[in-house]
């Protein structure tokens, strides 16, 4: 995700959701909205975010960073993928998140039952952030992040 030569730590974290990769963008897209389903991350600032697009800013607090986390879309490609970098603490924390939806079909035969979306999702933190941030902690937040978004798209919260 960074594109340069630093070390970084990374997780990388899967799920199976049952709904087209559509409704899980929208979903993840709308950053006004996670409050309602994301528990481990407060939005802060996401004005009129309810579709992110390139460059587009918000900031969140997150439960293993002091302070806010600002972030700048960097990829929003409907239904495919969406990703943003992070800065924190002025700066000397670094990272960013890249979802990546595969549809799948239907669950049976191909034709009977829900869509299916795999998602994938990878986080990373660089900078003195892998100071503060353990590997494990970063694979649970994803699972947690992932766990939320699965119930919330199937629940229809």
């Amino acid at each position: 995700m960074t594109g340069k030569a630093e070390s970084a730590k990374v997780s990388l974290a899967r799920v199976t959701i049952d709904a087209p990769p559509s409704k899980v963008y929208e979903k993840l897209a709308n950053v006004e909205n996670w409050n309602d389903w994301h528990k481990s991350a407060w939005v802060l600032r996401a004005p009129g975010l309810h579709k992110l697009t390139p460059g587009e800013k918000f900031s969140y607090t997150a439960p293993f960073v002091l302070g806010n986390v600002s972030s700048e879309v960097t990829v929003a490609s409907p239904d495919q993928t969406l990703e943003w970098r992070d800065k924190a603490l002025f700066g000397l924390i670094n990272g960013g998140h890249r979802w990546r939806l595969h549809g799948k079909g239907r669950r049976l035969l191909g034709f009977i039952g829900k869509e299916q979306t795999q998602v994938v999702l990878d986080q990373e933190v660089t900078g003195l952030g892998q100071l503060l941030v353990s590997g494990k902690g970063l694979e649970k937040h994803g699972a947690t992040w992932l766990t939320e978004l699965k119930q919330s798209v199937e629940g229809g919260k």
